[in-house]
């Protein structure tokens, strides 16, 4: 999973002014947004897409886990199958 830049942390304002430039990098970059309101993060904005991968991967995990209650195969399908674009935005 990629780690949180600070990029990725904007205002809601400026989530709003520029959205079309922001909604453009989502999709490319395939990271979440967190949207500040006065300094305070108040909700995560995501690609639709990457929104989906990440729902496939934990569907994964969770049947991995239910299939191994010691939790091996649950590390082995998190780390087997990375899901998400590169920094160009290829798959």
């Amino acid at each position: 999973m990629d780690k949180l830049k600070v990029a990725d942390i904007l205002s809601l304002t400026d989530f709003h002014r520029n959205s079309k430039a922001h909604l453009k990098r989502l999709r490319r970059t395939g990271r979440a947004a967190i949207l500040t309101v006065n300094g305070k993060a108040e909700v995560v904005v995501q690609d639709a897409a990457a929104y989906e991968r990440l729902l496939g991967r934990l569907d994964r995990v969770a049947l991995a886990a239910r299939e191994d209650p010691t939790g091996a195969a649950t590390r082995k399908a998190d780390v087997a199958k990375p899901d998400r674009p590169d920094e160009s935005g290829k798959s």
